[in-house]
């Protein structure tokens, strides 16, 4: 992990989530992360690139919005 590369905790309400620069749009089941959510947990965290006082999804945009 490089210096700029840490782990932390972000509340849902601090990220930016209609910021949708990053998203790529692919087709699948939209219950599907859903279920594997409830099923397993979050097991890949969410890539966030901080904005000031917010954040920005780089990766992860359809856990966020199942979290939600």
């Amino acid at each position: 992990m490089s210096a700029s590369e840490r782990i932390v905790s972000v509340l849902l309400d601090r990220i930016d989530l209609d910021d949708a620069r990053f998203q790529i749009r692919v087709e699948a089941g939209a219950g599907e992360p859903r279920r594997s959510i409830e099923r397993e947990g979050q097991i890949v965290p969410v890539l966030l690139q901080a904005t000031g006082e917010r954040w920005r999804v780089i990766d992860g945009h359809r856990r966020c919005a199942v979290l939600r």
